[in-house]
């Protein structure tokens, strides 16, 4: 729409399984993230399904041609509910912190709810995931809270938690 926002907007569907989904509320639900990662002065579009199994966590760049390209970060993260991305072990580049919401996550039948910080392995095509905390994730938040230049996590445990956690970042440590 242009710098001040004014100018029409236009649609385009990056990719259809994002927004196809049948059935009750959790249909089409997502978590989205918008990272500049090659510094080509467009944004990356990172994804996760939030409500729903059996979607990859991934990210979009779009080609010379215009086209988005796909690339999977990890094949199934059910009820995605934080998606951030940030340069987590500041060596320059960026990861990935995803992780579930057990509260509805358990009630897909999955027992496993384990944050992963996903860190950037070779060209934004592969990724180690750098395990937190085995007991969820809702609505995860980066932040430099120690103000000791490196990202740490504000973490819900789920949607219906009473209390929020500090992660603070070791990873460099």
């Amino acid at each position: 729409p242009g710098q001040d926002l004014t100018a029409d907007w236009e649609e385009e569907n990056l990719d259809e399984k994002w927004n196809s989904q049948t059935g009750d509320w959790s249909r089409n639900g997502t978590k989205v993230f918008l990272r500049d990662i090659d510094d080509n002065g467009r944004s990356e579009i990172f994804i996760s399904h939030s409500e729903r199994s059996g979607y990859p966590l991934s990210y979009y760049r779009m080609d010379k041609n215009g086209n988005w390209q796909e690339i999977i970060v990890k094949d199934s993260i059910p009820a995605c509910h934080t998606l951030q991305v940030f340069d987590f072990d500041l060596d320059g580049d960026f990861d990935v912190l995803a992780g579930p919401n057990p509260s509805r996550a358990v009630n897909l039948g999955i027992t496993s709810f384990e944050v992963n910080i996903f860190l950037l392995e070779a060209l934004y095509h592969s990724w180690n995931p750098y395990p937190l905390v085995d007991k969820g994730i809702y609505n995860g938040q980066a932040a430099d809270f120690d103000r000791d230049g490196d990202m740490d996590i504000f973490r819900y445990p789920s949607h219906d938690s009473t209390r929020f956690y500090l992660l603070e970042n070791r990873i460099i440590e």
